[in-house]
């Protein structure tokens, strides 16, 4: 139905740690906000599985119905796991 909350699309929410550290439209969007939690080029290699491996990172994205949706707080549709590869690949080919 035009104007309705499916109408619009998907939203995805970036999660990492159990904190919220970004969203987009798309998932290739909500994947760069793991820029956020990159360390600094001195301290890190650009590992992503050596990051993920030392922490208690638990990064993924959770996707919600609309944006409209994810303000209204509803349940989120889905979760999905992230892997460091999809964070490498999102930030090499970052938009």
């Amino acid at each position: 139905m035009p104007g309705s909350d499916s109408s619009m699309g998907p939203f995805f929410e970036t999660l990492w740690q159990g904190e919220s550290i970004g969203d987009g439209a798309d998932v290739g969007e909500a994947l760069l906000a793991y820029r956020t939690v990159r360390p600094g080029e001195d301290e890190w290699d650009g590992d992503w599985q050596a990051l993920l491996s030392s922490c208690d990172a638990d990064p993924h994205l959770l996707r919600y119905a609309s944006f409209e949706a994810f303000l209204d707080n509803a349940d989120a549709l889905e979760r999905i796991p992230v892997s460091a590869a999809m964070i490498a690949t999102a930030l090499a080919h970052e938009r």
